[in-house]
């Protein structure tokens, strides 16, 4: 596909943008429209907070109560930093013992 630069679109050639600045460019586009669209959802950028009004939302750090139920009804955390591993401490192994020396 070895098609002339200026065959391709006139008006990329009339432009004369060099390849890395127009994908620079449209990144920095791409990613203006994330934000907006990130801070419109927190109304800190939609029509409610520009208008002066003080309904705005702040940033509510609480816990917030989940869609669904949790099934755990405990949790068994052990935290062993430094220790032997899981496998030495939980599982007993007769049969280590015999085959040690053995190739």
């Amino acid at each position: 596909m070895n098609v002339p630069h200026a065959q391709l679109s006139p008006l990329i050639s009339q432009l004369r943008i060099p390849r890395r600045e127009l994908l620079k460019q449209s990144g920095l586009g791409f990613g203006a429209l994330a934000l907006a669209y990130l801070l419109h959802d927190e109304w800190l950028l939609g029509a409610e907070g520009l208008a002066g009004s003080d309904t705005r939302r702040v940033a509510d750090l609480s816990a917030n109560p989940s869609h669904f139920p949790g099934p755990a009804k405990a949790v068994i955390q052990l935290v062993q930093n430094g220790g032997p591993s899981q496998m030495d401490l939980f599982d007993p192994k007769p049969e280590l013992q015999k085959r040690d020396g053995i190739e």
